[in-house]
């Protein structure tokens, strides 16, 4: 859910077009350089010295921002938010309907 919501802030989760966020792998710290040098953000589900050395378990991720992105990036935060907390009560209300 983290991952998602990441990159629907982001406005990577589109219908159509080319997705610009990419989630690394090892080395966990690769993310960092990476989006210094040719991105606003980056992701990295966390290698296993990530998690030996820092004791993050595995339910997060290690996401980088730009830091010339970050009020963009809290007002979008803050949409999504919302708006998956709008769907959520649809579909909840929604499956009350469904008969099964």
């Amino acid at each position: 859910s983290q991952a998602m919501i990441y990159n629907e802030v982001l406005g990577c989760c589109k219908w159509s077009g080319s997705m610009e966020s990419m989630a690394l792998g090892r080395p966990a710290c690769a993310v960092i350089p990476s989006t210094l040098n040719n991105s606003t953000s980056g992701m990295s589900l966390g290698c296993t010295g990530m998690r030996t050395f820092t004791e993050i378990s595995d339910e997060h991720i290690l996401i980088t921002l730009n830091c010339k992105e970050i009020d963009s990036f809290m007002a979008n935060l803050a949409t999504t938010i919302s708006a998956n907390k709008e769907m959520e009560e649809f579909y909840l209300d929604h499956k009350k309907n469904i008969k099964g």
